[in-house]
């Protein structure tokens, strides 16, 4: 009963191809998704937004400099209601920026549990100052929050239910993704009892 969204680059995500996935697995009963954004650290929190507008309406992402001042407000693409069925995120410390924001953003929305581990912590926006030498300095000017006002910069996102797998190197990745399911299915069947 757990549907599997595996995404690997926020960039290159078709929302298109991903609500078609969902209406599918809907139409066959499922009713439960597990977003898997584990070490996704390709593409920004602009990008998040394109998928997270299946998932949410309205305000999404504040940038804002050092001192508080808003500089962009980032809006849901779209109506938000391509999933109706309880979500869950599994993150680790290789998920930042973009897929940091998708997390914290379904946890903060949509009541989404999140697995796995304290996600990176890449909640800044950088900015190039060139400097009189023809040299240049990176600064992270700008912070991005949720619309709700909470950030990740620095702290990352921290799961709701922490996972560590005791199977061989190469079995953990699958390990982790089977203890989620598995949580997470348990979860909601408490839920709904």
């Amino acid at each position: 009963g757990v549907t599997l969204l595996r995404v690997r680059d926020l960039s290159r995500v078709s929302p298109e191809a991903v609500a078609a996935d969902l209406e599918r697995a809907a139409g066959a009963g499922a009713g439960k998704l597990l977003v898997d954004v584990r070490n996704v650290a390709d593409g920004s929190p602009r990008d998040a937004a394109r998928l997270l507008g299946l998932f949410a309406a309205g305000d999404l992402l504040v940038l804002k400099e050092r001192s508080g001042k808003a500089v962009e407000t980032v809006r849901s693409p779209g109506p938000g209601s391509a999933w109706r069925g309880s979500i869950a995120v599994l993150a680790n410390a290789g998920s930042a920026s973009g897929a940091e924001a998708l997390a914290g953003i379904l946890r903060e929305r949509r009541g989404a549990v999140v697995y796995g581990e304290s996600t990176y912590g890449l909640g800044a926006e950088p900015r190039l100052f060139d400097l009189p030498d023809g040299s240049a300095l990176l600064l992270s000017a700008t912070v991005w929050e949720t619309a709700a006002g909470k950030t990740w910069h620095e702290d990352g996102v921290t799961p709701d239910r922490p996972l560590r797998s005791t199977a061989k190197r190469e079995e953990v990745d699958e390990d982790i993704l089977r203890k989620a399911i598995e949580d997470f299915a348990a979860l909601e069947a408490e839920k709904a009892a």
